[in-house]
């Protein structure tokens, strides 16, 4: 699994929530994350939401899925800390 980015935005993004997108990748190894398909922002490409806990602590990631000739490659749009919601939703998956 390959990760990419606008780096630009992710600049961005550091600025805005204190959160790389090189923290979100590390909820893709949080085996107990939390997934979700984003319908309503999924016109032009299939979005999707994701709850992983990282060294950051509980982020919430939005990201699209390419397929390549190899692999599939995930491409970071947002990430920050998770909201107090999020986290009771994390925690609900996860009893």
């Amino acid at each position: 699994m390959d990760f990419e980015w606008d780096e630009k935005k992710a600049e961005v993004n550091i600025k805005r929530h204190s959160v790389s997108f090189a923290d979100a990748e590390e909820t893709f190894d949080d085996l107990d994350s939390v997934e979700f398909f984003d319908k309503d922002h999924s016109d032009n490409e299939n979005r999707f939401n994701r709850l992983g806990l990282t060294q950051k602590g509980l982020l919430f990631i939005v990201y699209t899925v390419f397929d390549s000739e190899n692999d599939e490659i995930i491409r970071i749009i947002s990430a920050r800390k998770a909201t107090k919601k999020e986290i009771e939703i994390y925690n609900e998956f996860n009893r």
